[in-house]
């Protein structure tokens, strides 16, 4: 628990490396030890990191094979969360139509269970798949969707990711203002939060601003 806890939290701050070698840990410790309650979620934890610091195919094997266990196992709560780390590999991997398949999926699961934190973290996954395909009306909305859900629920680091989803989408469609307004929320969130990976990318897009 500890090492799979560990790997969610450096993951979520984009310290994937260190998520790596910690799902990693928690895989060889539940299958060593025959700890199947954690082993899916484990599974997911490290495919997510290895999507990131390996390659988004070597990661995609462990988040498919997570879902599986999952679903086989017959769990339904959380199982949204599976489907969610599936569609974000998928993603990584440029498999837009799956990925929107995957969390389209996750998100029934997610509202039919009532687990508003995967639904605003699948609604920000789904805007994300629509920058991709050049859908900016449907993203636009989605972001605001998972903003608001976010908000109520106190998930500061996807209501940061919504700015800044926000902020490149005004950004490629030359509303410098807007974008201005939500890039500078995303970096003030960022740098509260230590999470210097996506401060990063938010820098980045305020300097092609300016």
């Amino acid at each position: 628990m500890s090492y799979f806890s560990s790997a969610v939290a450096c993951a979520i701050r984009g310290d994937f490396e260190q998520a790596r070698s910690d799902a990693e840990m928690a895989v060889r410790l539940c299958e060593t030890h025959g700890v199947l309650t954690y082993l899916a979620a484990s599974y997911s934890a490290w495919g997510w990191a290895l999507s990131h610091v390996a390659s988004p195919s070597e990661g995609l094997i462990h988040l498919e094979r997570a879902a599986s266990l999952y679903e086989a196992a017959g769990a339904k709560l959380l199982l949204s969360r599976m489907f969610w780390g599936w569609a974000q590999g998928l993603l990584l991997s440029r498999d837009y139509e799956v990925a929107r398949e995957k969390a389209l999926h996750g998100l029934k699961l997610a509202r039919k269970f009532q687990e508003r934190g995967v639904e605003a973290e699948i609604s920000l996954l789904l805007a994300e798949i629509d920058i991709e395909c050049g859908q900016t009306d449907a993203a636009n909305t989605l972001y605001r969707q998972a903003a608001s859900m976010a908000e109520e629920l106190g998930m500061r680091p996807v209501i940061a990711h919504c700015h800044l989803g926000l902020g490149k989408l005004y950004r490629s469609t030359g509303k410098r203002d807007q974008a201005l307004e939500h890039l500078s929320v995303a970096t003030t969130m960022y740098r509260e939060m230590d999470m210097r990976f996506w401060l990063e990318q938010a820098n980045a897009e305020l300097q092609e601003i300016s």
